[in-house]
């Protein structure tokens, strides 16, 4: 949900948040002064902080950082109001000469004292969350899976093996390998890769593991799970890019139409031009999550691949874009019309329907 700024409020806070200590700075609502204090981060210091105010008349400002939303879970069980903004968009406090903890927390009291802050941002719920962090941790897995096999074709090349990545995609390859090199009897070669190897197989038991809780997860929450059934029927569309959407998105009643979710994961053009003339060129804002910017690039890709019926009309609409733009604006241009289609199928709650897909490939490098 969207927290906002009641009328009711009579006590405005703000808290610089830090892992170790945390500074928090009280107002009235008449602009004055009426508390504040350096505490340690912690559920206890917070409840006992807060706990001489009224929770109904309190509202916080915090901007976001890896603990927000944990901070987040405990004032809102306390019944507090919270706002939390984007440092980036807060250029009060980003762009300040003088920038102390106790500024900080100033500064953001004055500001939600004032309602001159910038927009709130979306709070997922603690179900939302954990989706997020599973997907980051496979994220970061299936990179430490790319890098072994990097080393292993390192490895093998020095021994006048040469080995592509493609030869080592799954464990059957691996296994045949593992037989070819204990046939050669080389100690020191054997001793390396036996330990690569061993890292691979760790590392792939715990992706599968973090699927199988994924899976886990979105089937026992009945929202996600219509919500995945939907988005897999968009061609390319794979469980862990749905997944990610469905992390990422949250609610999707929280945008109101197609542009702002392109902006949110920054697939949206950025335009910059002065004069009548263009500076820097074109190119997108990247100003989203950039993991799930990644997948969307993928899906892309993979329903160019695809050879499902359903995906033709994104096909034939992406050659028409890469013989006037090239592959590379195209690309980008099929990923945001992804995006698009996934905005549809989730506010629609309908599966993909490729007739509805527009052919005006100039119309859609606008939106």
């Amino acid at each position: 949900m969207i927290n906002f700024i009641t009328k009711e409020a009579k006590f405005f806070c703000g808290i610089d948040l830090h892992k170790r200590k945390s500074f928090i700075y009280v107002l009235n609502d008449k602009g004055r002064k009426v508390k504040s204090k350096e505490i340690e981060t912690s559920k206890e210091e917070i409840i006992n902080f807060f706990s001489c105010f009224n929770s109904s008349e309190t509202i916080v400002a915090l901007e976001i950082g890896p603990i927000t939303f944990s901070i987040c879970d405990v004032l809102r069980d306390m019944g507090i109001s919270i706002y939390v903004v984007n440092t980036l968009e807060n250029h009060y406090l980003s762009r300040s000469m003088k920038k102390t903890d106790k500024q900080d927390a100033r500064k953001l009291a004055i500001q939600l004292w004032k309602r001159i802050l910038p927009r709130p941002i979306y709070i997922p719920c603690k179900e939302e969350r954990e989706i997020r962090e599973l997907i980051s941790h496979r994220h970061f897995l299936v990179k430490d899976i790319t890098r072994i096999k990097n080393r292993t074709s390192y490895l093998l090349s020095n021994y006048g093996i040469k080995l592509s990545r493609k030869n080592l995609g799954n464990n059957v390859q691996w296994s045949r390998l593992s037989d070819k090199i204990h046939n050669l009897k080389d100690t020191i070669l054997l001793f390396e890769f036996d330990l690569l190897y061993k890292q691979y197989l760790m590392l792939k038991d715990q992706v599968a593991k973090i699927e199988n809780l994924l899976k886990t997860k979105i089937s026992e929450e009945g929202r996600f799970n219509e919500m995945f059934e939907k988005l897999f029927t968009i061609p390319g569309m794979g469980k862990i890019s749905s997944a990610a959407l469905i992390g990422c998105i949250g609610e999707i009643k929280r945008f109101s139409n197609v542009r702002e979710l392109v902006s949110y994961l920054g697939l949206c053009p950025r335009i910059r031009e002065s004069g009548g003339k263009s500076i820097g060129g074109r190119s997108i804002t990247k100003m989203g999550n950039s993991l799930l910017r990644g997948y969307l690039t993928q899906v892309a890709v993979a329903a160019l691949r695809s050879g499902c019926t359903d995906a033709l009309p994104l096909q034939f609409w992406y050659e028409r874009l890469r013989k006037k733009k090239g592959w590379r604006t195209a690309r980008v241009a099929l990923a945001r019309k992804m995006a698009s289609i996934a905005f549809g199928v989730l506010k629609t709650n309908r599966p993909f329907d490729p007739g509805m897909i527009s052919i005006n490939t100039e119309r859609s490098l606008t939106e």
